[in-house]
């Protein structure tokens, strides 16, 4: 996520950027920059222009973007157990009554709401 929250704090300050400018300003390879714009283009994050003037540049404004847009478009998977997972199946007896995954899912829905209170334009604007 780190990487993705990267290349969308260089797209969020306007215009479209290449793959390889955004290489040599995040320190990321080309490649493993497209990765992350084709998980973020599939989430509509980011839009890409193929071609040689071609870029990315957001699809929805950085006002409107959370870590949770962010994380959920790099990596659904739930943070805290993957028994979080709706096709989960249990090898315990317990059922909905387990403890664990009850106060796994307390947990993983006060994280979702932190990351959803602030937008990313927020976040880049701070400065510590």
């Amino acid at each position: 996520m780190d990487y993705a929250l990267r290349i969308l704090r260089q797209l969020s300050r306007g215009g479209s950027m290449q793959a390889a400018e955004l290489e040599k300003s995040e320190n990321v390879s080309v490649n493993f920059a497209r990765k992350i714009l084709q998980k973020l283009k599939r989430a509509g994050i980011v839009q890409i222009t193929r071609g040689p003037e071609g870029g990315c540049s957001l699809a929805i404004p950085c006002e409107k973007l959370t870590l949770w847009d962010v994380k959920q478009a790099i990596d659904p998977e739930p943070v805290m157990n993957r028994c979080m997972q709706p096709d989960y199946r249990c090898d315990g007896s317990c059922g909905d009554s387990c403890g664990i995954r009850n106060e796994c899912r307390r947990i993983e829905i006060l994280l979702q709401e932190e990351m959803q209170r602030r937008s990313l334009c927020d976040l880049y604007r701070e400065r510590p």
